[in-house]
């Protein structure tokens, strides 16, 4: 165990400080304060793999972009464009370009979300009309 004060490290004050804001939350009055370790957090993760190894996002970024000869991708990148900008400008939008472009990109959202969820109950589904079938022909023998 070190002394902080004794062996000059009392830069270690600061990380403690910051892991206690996190326990802010459970006090309503300054639960705000909670947010600054989170952001901090956030902040040195996402700049720490965007240094690391920017290639891996350059190259997402560039296959969105492609090739915009079909009607998929041009409905690709129309649905990418419009949801990134339903996400980035939060705030209420009352009139304008970004309340429909906002609209838009929750249309798509909530298809693609409709999309998924689909496919888990048909895959569920799937499973169990294949447990149905070996139960009443391989197990209970009936034909």
């Amino acid at each position: 165990m070190t002394d902080i004060g004794k062996e000059g490290k009392s830069w270690y004050i600061i990380p403690i400080l910051v892991g206690l804001l996190v326990y802010t939350r459970l006090i309503s009055s300054i639960s705000w304060l909670s947010r600054i370790p989170m952001g901090l957090w956030i902040g040195i993760g996402v700049g720490y793999i965007f240094t690391r190894t920017p290639g891996v996002f350059i190259s997402q970024i560039q296959a969105t972009f492609m090739s915009l000869n079909t009607v998929n991708s041009i409905l690709f990148v129309v649905g990418v464009i419009t949801v990134l900008a339903y996400f980035f400008f939060t705030v209420p939008v009352e009139k304008g370009p970004m309340k429909s472009i906002s609209g838009l990109g929750k249309v798509f959202l909530l298809v693609a979300f409709g999309a998924a969820f689909a496919n888990t109950v048909m895959t569920r589904i799937s499973v169990l009309l294949g447990r149905m079938q070996f139960i009443i022909q391989d197990f209970l023998k009936i034909r």
